[in-house]
């Protein structure tokens, strides 16, 4: 018995290892752009051994309370309805609303709103120099039909007489249905537990939806990555009611899970990856019922895939998002190269480049924190015997240069994977032109300048900060779960594995997405920061006596 209790005590060294490992590396390149260029390794060995002890002090505190975790089984499950906890979160998540109205939103949703109306796309195309400009009715850049539901809302404003009062009804309506989202997750949760201590986390969790004031700033405003990440939640939930019914089908679950999934490809450009990849995964390591993945896989395939694109976009004339959102991180490890190894690239290296990117432009205008400046300097009309030869290029020097590669993403991803950057939030209606040139807010400045104030001030707080940090719900509470529900168990070999776990599968793919972001900011990770919670009472062992 000894022995075993050494050999897990061995599996915490390493994953303490591995999770320091991880955030010194990710600290540095945010700080340093990656250490090879200024590298103070006497700071990061200083900062290792703190993260190692913290890490591995957490893996000791959880294994003491798992050994002291003998709650009292439930006689009988709790039986609580829905519809009072969702209304009770709500009136919680009000205050912001009112005091913050109309609502808010980001320039993203100005520009899905302004093409619609006037014609402005999000991302002029053709602005390159050299380049013709695309006439085109709409830009997919932003997914379509999120753009035309909020147009759709203020549409409604006007015809009431002011736009401000489409997104204010849009922020109530969204309001209403995240609250009962996750309260109704939640009561689901609690209304199938058995387990005292389950139950507890169940609670807790509620009360951070009900209380952390970065979760209605989001609910309260008209943003894509809201939608996109209340749908997937939903999406988990459904993976979650799936595999811990021991993986029984339904027609009711069937078409829950395909809707939510189609839904997902629709509110956001990259849901289908997150789709096709997660049902492939549970396609081929499921050994009971798989059907719903394979109609998942297919039916997002087909649609995402080959109608939208090859059949919708072409009819309503909507150019496409354009290969360089996809090929972002690519293009900026492309320009890191050229920014830091010019000397060593042919000229027909450069020729290569220069047909797929604006070769002078990558150089002066290269950032370390997005890929944006590189991303629009994209040439719309490269051929597809360009971009093979560019794919080609890129792979070589991949493996010739490795840690320019590194370099080129750790600054921009590693804001997820370490704890740099607190929860941004969207405090107010920005400046613009068009339709919502006179949406402003309508409370004295006084007073929802106060509110954001009161946020920072909290969000800065030592001790209580740790909540408000990204990495929290981008990376660790999925990796603290990973390491003892999976690895762990199976290192064991002690119990049977639990197809709940799969749950997982999702979160890590959506992970992986976040490796390669455009951009730092906080709306990316919001996915993970609504799930991650909610994961740990989906996956919050029980024990039933």
């Amino acid at each position: 018995m000894q022995r075993d209790k050494k050999r897990i005590d061995f599996m915490d060294i390493c994953f303490s290892l591995c999770m320091s490992l991880i955030t010194v590396i990710n600290l540095n390149a945010v700080e340093d752009h990656f250490f090879l260029t200024g590298y103070v390794l006497v700071k990061d060995m200083l900062v290792f051994a703190v993260f190692f002890s913290l890490f591995f002090a957490s893996t000791m505190a959880l294994k003491y309370i798992g050994s002291k975790y003998d709650p009292k089984p439930l006689e009988k499950a709790a039986k609580k309805k829905m519809v009072l906890p969702a209304v009770l979160m709500w009136c919680a998540h009000l205050p912001y609303l009112l005091i913050l109205a109309p609502g808010v939103l980001n320039y993203d949703t100005i520009n899905q709103i302004r093409d619609v109306f006037d014609g402005v796309s999000p991302v002029p195309f053709g602005f390159v120099e050299g380049q013709e400009t695309v006439n085109v009715f709409m830009n997919a850049h932003h997914p379509v039909v999120i753009a035309f539901l909020f147009a759709a809302f203020i549409k409604l404003g006007v015809l009431l007489g002011d736009p401000g009062k489409g997104l204010f009804i849009y922020c109530l309506i969204q309001s209403l249905v995240a609250c009962f989202v996750f309260s109704g997750i939640l009561t689901d949760i609690e209304n199938n537990t058995k387990d005292s201590g389950k139950l507890f986390v169940v609670k807790a969790v509620r009360l951070f939806f009900t209380f952390s004031p970065f979760v209605p700033y989001y609910t309260i405003c008209m943003l894509k990555n809201t939608i996109h990440s209340l749908l997937f939640l939903i999406l988990l939930y459904g993976y979650y009611r799936y595999l811990e019914a021991g993986e029984i089908s339904s027609v009711k679950g069937n078409v829950f899970m395909i809707v939510t999934s189609l839904l997902m490809c629709f509110s956001q450009n990259t849901g289908a990856y997150v789709v096709v990849l997660s049902s492939l995964l549970h396609l081929i390591f499921r050994k009971k019922n798989r059907k719903i993945f394979l109609i998942n896989t297919c039916l997002c395939i087909v649609v995402w895939f080959i109608i939208v694109p090859k059949v919708i976009y072409p009819a309503a004339n909507i150019y496409p998002g354009g290969k360089q959102e996809m090929l972002g991180t690519c293009f900026q490890q492309t320009a890191r190269l050229v920014r830091d190894r010019e000397d060593e690239l042919t000229d027909e290296e450069k020729q290569i480049i220069g047909k797929i990117l604006d070769y002078e432009k990558i150089k002066s205008d290269y950032a370390f924190d997005a890929t944006d400046p590189v991303k629009a300097t994209f040439n719309i009309h490269a051929t597809n015997e360009d971009m093979t030869a560019y794919y080609k290029f890129w792979i070589r020097k991949g493996f010739q240069h490795p840690i320019i590669y590194l370099r080129a993403i750790l600054p921009i991803c590693g804001n997820f994977f370490a704890p740099v950057s607190s929860i941004q939030v969207f405090d107010k209606i920005p400046t613009s032109e068009g339709i919502l040139e006179n949406v402003k807010q309508v409370n004295p400045a006084k007073l929802w300048m106060g509110l954001n104030d009161w946020y920072y001030g909290l969000r800065d707080m030592p001790g209580i900060s740790i909540l408000f940090q990204v990495v929290l719900y981008s990376f660790w509470i999925p990796a603290y779960l990973l390491y003892y529900n999976v690895i762990k168990r199976g290192y064991k070999k002690s119990g049977e594995r639990k197809p709940v776990n799969g749950i997982l599968v999702p979160i890590f793919i959506f992970i992986l997405m976040l490796v390669v972001s455009p951009v730092n900011y906080s709306r990316y990770a919001l996915p993970l920061i609504f799930s991650s919670p909610v994961c740990l009472c989906m996956l919050m062992p029980e024990k039933n006596k």
